[in-house]
């Protein structure tokens, strides 16, 4: 008895029932977010990549590219609170080597990925607008309203919601944004980067058939070197080891070291 003449005063003081006015629908948008943006989150593989489409909260708004361990790569397209995240979860190298294998130009491999991810993307987008829906009825729920009615209007308020804020930021999207992009992590020097993996894919197939060909030669090296073992046991000779310009790559120091030990080695000579 006592708890509801308590409850029956606070709902007849006008202080309280202003704040309750302001309190509720603010409580109900923060849910709403809330489980908005646990559920917003779509993920895909299209050929050796695996990605992850995400939505966040941030001003002022941008798009990101994060590849773990790597970085980020962000650029301010657009003025809403909203972060848009492309995360590459995976890469097969293997799989990535086996596709480029049947294009004589890289940029043709590229362009068929590209519907791929733009197909996904539009996925992702359908998929947050009805997520929208999902929030508002949970919403809904939370706060008792177990009226059909009202239940529906949540949900579809939810829904108008999410499509509002989508469309806002499609006429705000700034492509131009992506000329000047900012780098965070080892991407700092993604400009140099970016050239480097160019390069690389051209060169990818030539490089398996080179590593091939060193791998056989190295095959024949060992070889060679066992029959160089009573080298080692020669006496009353001086051993020279003739090294070609050294002093352009000091690291090599580590690699003449156990030819030194292996051979019992007597003079290095540099020439060059």
């Amino acid at each position: 008895m006592q708890v509801r003449k308590i409850a029956e005063r606070l709902r007849r003081n006008p202080v309280f029932a202003r704040a309750r006015v302001i309190i509720l629908p603010v409580l109900a948008v923060l849910l709403f977010l809330l489980f908005f943006t646990l559920l917003a989150g779509t993920s895909g593989e299209f050929g050796p990549f695996s990605v992850r489409f995400t939505l966040g909260w941030g001003w002022p708004g941008e798009s990101r590219l994060v590849v773990p361990l790597l970085g980020e790569i962000k650029a301010h397209t657009h003025h809403w609170p909203v972060i848009l995240s492309l995360r590459v979860e995976k890469i097969d190298p293997a799989l990535l080597q086996h596709e480029l294998a049947g294009y004589a130009n890289p940029q043709e491999y590229l362009g068929e990925l590209l519907p791929r991810l733009q197909r996904l993307f539009l996925f992702f987008l359908a998929k947050l607008v009805l997520l929208g829906g999902v929030a508002g009825g949970m919403v809904a729920l939370l706060f008792g309203r177990r009226d059909f009615q009202r239940f529906w209007r949540a949900v579809a308020a939810g829904f108008c919601a999410v499509l509002l804020l989508l469309g806002g930021i499609a006429l705000d999207y700034d492509r131009e944004a992506y000329k000047n992009p900012r780098y965070e992590g080892m991407l700092a020097f993604a400009p140099w980067v970016l050239q480097l993996i160019d390069q690389g894919l051209s060169y990818l197939p030539e490089l398996s058939e080179r590593l091939s060909l060193v791998a056989g030669n190295m095959d024949r090296l060992v070889t060679q070197v066992d029959l160089l073992t009573p080298l080692a046991k020669a006496d009353g000779e001086i051993k020279i080891l003739h090294v070609s310009d050294i002093h352009n790559n000091p690291a090599a120091f580590e690699f003449i070291k156990p030819l030194l030990e292996g051979f019992a080695v007597d003079l290095v000579i540099d020439t060059g």
